[in-house]
């Protein structure tokens, strides 16, 4: 037997609380998605008071995956979410890595519910 998901309903706001370093403050993301005109998927993060646009959005089935650029000091990071999205729930992974490259970089969970 197969499970089967029923299908995506990315569009909306996504929240879920984090810490920031190892035993840090918690911290809350905001995935905001939505639609353009043209029926491509976008939208930003917020961490903290810190918003950026996402980028390489791509949603198959219920799985999506997206990028945000973040910069601490002098410093640029490339964040990759995974996540698969059941109902009103994304739980994924993040790898964080500098640039393009993917070998050794840092990853995490995390686990979003829809606001609205």
């Amino acid at each position: 037997a197969r499970r089967v998901l029923p299908a995506a309903q990315p569009v909306g706001i996504w929240k879920w609380t984090d810490r920031r370093r190892r035993g840090g403050e918690e911290s809350e993301s905001v995935l905001t998605l939505r639609k353009s005109g043209d029926g491509q998927l976008g939208g930003t993060l917020t961490r903290g008071d810190s918003e950026s646009p996402i980028a390489a959005v791509e949603l198959d089935g219920n799985e999506i995956s997206f990028t945000s650029e973040r910069r601490w000091r002098d410093n640029s990071v490339t964040i990759r979410y995974r996540g698969t999205i059941r109902g009103d729930e994304i739980r994924g992974t993040t790898q964080m890595s500098r640039g393009e490259a993917t070998d050794g970089a840092w990853a995490s969970f995390w686990n979003a519910q829809r606001s609205e």
